[in-house]
């Protein structure tokens, strides 16, 4: 369980990571996402940071950085109760967090 919780995680982490800053740098340059800035800005630090970073440290010793953890699931929380509120929950892919999330919930080994 340890090391699937780790694979996984890593995956989440990082795809968090990546699905987020490319966002924000193109609202900078793509005159089409110019109305998207703000929101592009703000998906980095809950996706980017407080998803992706939060999982990658979890990832590397699961049993010591449970905090790391508890973050990634406050931040996927936070993530579907605004895909809720915006009613862009499937449409937007707010559903992707707390579904990873809930894996990880399954796979950690200190559950």
């Amino acid at each position: 369980m340890r090391k699937s919780f780790r694979i996984v995680a890593s995956v989440f982490g990082i795809l968090g990571i990546l699905l987020s800053v490319p966002f924000a740098v193109i609202s900078f340059f793509d005159e089409a996402q110019e109305i998207h800035e703000l929101h592009n800005l703000a998906f980095v630090p809950l996706y980017g940071v407080l998803l992706g970073a939060a999982l990658l440290v979890a990832a590397w010793r699961p049993e010591e950085n449970a905090s790391a953890f508890l973050v990634a699931v406050a931040s996927g929380v936070a993530g579907a109760v605004a895909g809720l509120v915006s009613a862009d929950f499937v449409s937007g892919f707010w559903f992707t967090a707390p579904i990873s999330i809930a894996v990880l919930w399954w796979l950690h080994p200190s559950r």
